[in-house]
């Protein structure tokens, strides 16, 4: 976390994008900790609700975030 590695990497990942003519992208997180990284990366919150794909192992329900961010 401190080589902000993942900062990094998104940012590489976006330059990408809009040297290949990207208008936007959308991503999706399992992980409730993850809320603020994407924020703080530019992402808006564009869906948020509950899934059941891993109930079976997990015997509950996971949360499931769509972020999305034009270019």
């Amino acid at each position: 976390r401190s080589l902000h590695a993942g900062s990094r990497l998104i940012a590489a990942y976006l330059d990408y994008l809009a040297k290949e003519k990207i208008s936007g992208v959308y991503l999706a997180s399992v992980s409730d900790k993850a809320a603020g990284f994407f924020e703080s990366q530019g992402f808006v919150l564009l869906y948020k609700g509950r899934r059941s794909y891993f109930r079976y192992l997990l015997h509950k329900d996971i949360p499931i975030y769509i972020y999305g961010k034009k270019l």
